[in-house]
């Protein structure tokens, strides 16, 4: 196993690993620290069936149902993944700055996607890593938004359409339980407003927040090809897949975890 970073910043690449078998125990220890370490991991040329990636990500943390996506032969742990010629801009899976299901009251710790097909132009996925973010701010600016939480929604296809189906309210700045690391943990797919600020000052904190996000100081950016699969911790990065490859198509497969081991 070699660990080959994408910046200095967040992401790696990991050789050497055949995620279609059991691991042995060392590596899912190894594995499991090049996630904390470098918040999102890919590994490319796995020759996997979709319906055996929950025990791949059994290994690492118990998974979590997301009822709220397409499924995979009705499989309710794998979730479909697919953009093509009929999707429409509303459609399209993480096309915001976010993390996964923050609109609950306990999302996912991690999540992995195996992408089978994709364009040969675009379709990158860019992450973040929130506790660089959080780093950058001064101490008056990082004490404010310790003292503030912010509501998530998931409204549907449409993040404006005012559909607010589901909500629950987080801190503003949250901790990631391994190493204690602060990270700003607003995103734009799902938080809409910043409790005890007035509407206006509320919008125009979350603008900036999210604008911060998008420094590309803190990021990297995946160049998915066939058969790659991404692991990244909600719980101090974000992504967003660019669609910029319409009328291509790209098909994956996710699977989610509640925790980690």
């Amino acid at each position: 196993m070699k660990i080959y970073k994408l910046t200095t910043a967040i992401g790696a690449e990991i050789t050497g690993i055949d995620l279609s078998q059991p691991l042995p125990s060392t590596t899912v220890i190894d594995l499991k620290n090049a996630l904390i370490d470098n918040r999102m991991i890919f590994f490319r040329d796995q020759e996997l069936n979709p319906n055996y990636l929950p025990e791949v990500m059994n290994q690492f943390g118990e998974i979590y149902i997301h009822t709220d996506e397409k499924k995979y032969n009705n499989n309710p742990k794998i979730g479909y993944v697919f953009s093509g010629e009929g999707t429409t801009f509303f459609e399209v899976d993480g096309k915001y700055m976010h993390s996964d299901r923050t609109a609950v009251a306990e999302p996912p710790r991690t999540s992995m996607l195996y992408i089978t097909e994709c364009p040969s132009v675009g379709g990158d996925t860019i992450f973040v890593n929130t506790s660089k973010v959080y780093n950058q701010m001064d101490d008056g600016q990082k004490s404010f938004l310790s003292s503030l939480s912010s509501l998530h929604v998931a409204p549907g296809k449409r993040r404006d359409s005012g559909d607010y189906t589901v909500g629950a309210t987080h801190p503003v700045i949250a901790t990631r339980p391994e190493t204690q690391e602060k990270y700003l943990n607003v995103n734009e797919m799902a938080s809409v407003s910043i409790t005890r600020l007035k509407s206006m000052e509320s919008n125009n904190l979350l603008s900036r927040l999210f604008h911060t996000l998008r420094h590309p100081q803190y990021s990297c950016r995946l160049r998915w090809s066939p058969n790659t699969v991404a692991w990244w911790d909600n719980f101090g990065s974000q992504h967003q897949a660019v669609w910029d490859y319409y009328p291509m198509r790209r098909v994956g497969y996710r699977v989610l975890s509640k925790n980690l081991y």
